[in-house]
């Protein structure tokens, strides 16, 4: 966000841009996982979008990297659902997936359905929901794309 903070785009345009642009790598970066349909990378894209999202509003890398790991804990742990086309092995829960591959993602698992889809965007309510009871309010942080200010900088910097 910092380096496209630039005079075309400014630092909300700089921002959003970078989220954009780290989502759609977030997506590509799972192309050669097994079973990967044109939805399963769209929602890949849409995830890089929610993981993001509790990011760009506060700041902080809780939300993004706690979701992360416990969608893929979730999923595959718990449920046994492959996660982004990966079989991660023995789960708590046994359970078989049945179902239109549409909805249910198929052999690449929730992430590449329109159940994975509906769960992101109601997931990205609930970030919303939480990010305005915590703080009152639902705006970018803007202190991310701009450069740390003169003292702040590790010693020895």
């Amino acid at each position: 966000a910092e380096g496209l903070n630039l005079p075309g785009l400014g630092p909300r345009g700089g921002l959003l841009t970078a989220w954009l642009i780290s989502s759609v790598i977030f997506g590509f970066l799972h192309r050669g996982n097994p079973h990967l349909s044109a939805l399963g990378l769209f929602n890949l894209v849409l995830a890089g979008l929610f993981l993001g999202l509790g990011y760009i509003l506060t700041g902080e890398l809780a939300i993004p990297i706690g979701l992360h790991i416990a969608w893929n804990f979730v999923q595959g742990t718990l449920f046994g659902f492959p996660v982004s086309g990966v079989d991660v092995g023995p789960a708590v829960i046994a359970t078989e997936s049945v179902g239109p591959s549409l909805w249910t993602g198929g052999a690449f698992g929730p992430e590449g359905g329109l159940l994975g889809t509906v769960a992101m965007l109601v997931g990205s309510v609930a970030i919303l929901g939480w990010v305005r009871w915590r703080t009152g309010k639902i705006a970018l942080c803007m202190r991310l794309p701009e450069p740390p200010h003169k003292g702040t900088e590790p010693q020895g910097a």
